[in-house]
């Protein structure tokens, strides 16, 4: 009889996932020419093209880490992540898309099972934009809480069925409390004028006014992400989806700007293979203080890129081998 691992070196990753992975690497590297083609026109748009949105939705950009009942490939983080750091490397809005938007697949499924039913019973394709600073008003009512007001910075929004809120619940006598809240597409209007920057333009993080009624189910605790008791654990078993909250939503925002930083070492060096200086007539190519410059950013960009297999394969496996991830290695 088999002895059963008791480490999580002692036992192979959830091989489904990370063979899920490698294919689905493989088509997002598909689509990088075309999504690079289109990034100017991204950021001169406000928001993604439809011909991205399309491409990502193909390539399983947006269901990578949606659970498998719902049509998902529930691929391993590593390659999740190493994904959006490709498409950041394409274009920086659509990499911001990628790991946000498309990380809200993950977000959804620690939502009870009726509210995941909403989501994707009828579309499996639906969805999630999000803000979470609690701007709007919340008000306990006898069907569940009653959303009015604006929501700010909604990446994505356009192409969204779905949006998660950020608010709080006035205090009733045992303090305040923080929830996020799903809301459909019909219960909010999106200002198409509140998206005027100067970076990540094509992201097209605008601004909802909302009046919904949202039913208990459809709500998240702060105490059940910071307890890890979501609802959403207990019917999405897999190992991807024992990953921290917290950790998952900081690699989330943080794997773009990995992507963009390699998008632009590769643009800088391809630039100066044949710029030469006005001033010394010396090709930018051999001129020393410019490589040291850029083996410093190149050493601290791929040191970063470096950190997701490291920190995202032991989590996996720890996971995998059913062993808790320890507040160490999450900080």
């Amino acid at each position: 009889m088999p002895i059963k691992p008791t480490s999580a070196n002692e036992i192979a990753p959830d091989v489904a996932g990370k063979a899920a992975g490698a294919a689905f690497l493989a088509r997002v590297d598909a689509i990088l020419p075309e999504i690079r083609e289109r990034a100017a026109e991204t950021e001169k748009l406000g928001r993604m093209p439809d011909e991205n949105i399309h491409a990502m939705t193909e390539a399983g950009i947006f269901h990578a880490v949606q659970p498998r009942q719902w049509g998902g490939l529930e691929v391993d983080p590593t390659s999740w992540f190493e994904a959006v750091v490709r498409v950041g490397s394409a274009c920086g809005s659509s990499g911001w898309i990628a790991g946000v938007v498309g990380g809200h697949a993950w977000h959804g499924a620690m939502f009870p099972q009726e509210a995941q039913q909403d989501i994707w019973g009828d579309n499996p394709d639906a969805r999630i934009a999000s803000s979470f600073a609690a701007t709007g008003k919340v008000e306990r009512v006898t069907e569940g809480f009653r959303l009015t007001g604006r929501w700010q910075f909604l990446s994505g929004v356009d192409h969204c069925a779905w949006i998660v809120l950020g608010g709080v619940i006035p205090d009733d006598g045992q303090g305040p409390e923080f929830r996020s809240f799903l809301v459909p597409a019909r219960d909010f209007t999106i200002d198409h004028d509140s998206w005027r920057v100067e970076g990540l333009q094509g992201t097209g993080s605008k601004d909802v006014t909302v009046e919904s009624v949202v039913p208990e189910y459809r709500t998240q605790t702060v105490e059940q992400v910071y307890t890890r008791t979501e609802p959403g654990r207990a019917v999405n078993t897999g190992p991807l989806f024992q990953m921290p909250w917290l950790c998952m939503f900081a690699y989330a925002v943080g794997a773009p700007a990995i992507g963009a930083a390699v998008g632009a070492l590769d643009a800088f060096a391809e630039d100066n293979r044949a710029r030469v200086s006005a001033l010394t007539a010396i090709e930018a190519a051999h001129n020393p203080a410019l490589h040291i410059r850029l083996a410093e950013a190149v050493t601290l960009v791929k040191d970063a890129r470096a950190r997701i297999p490291r920190t995202w394969g032991d989590f996996y496996a720890t996971a995998s081998a059913g062993e808790e991830i320890i507040g160490e290695s999450r900080a």
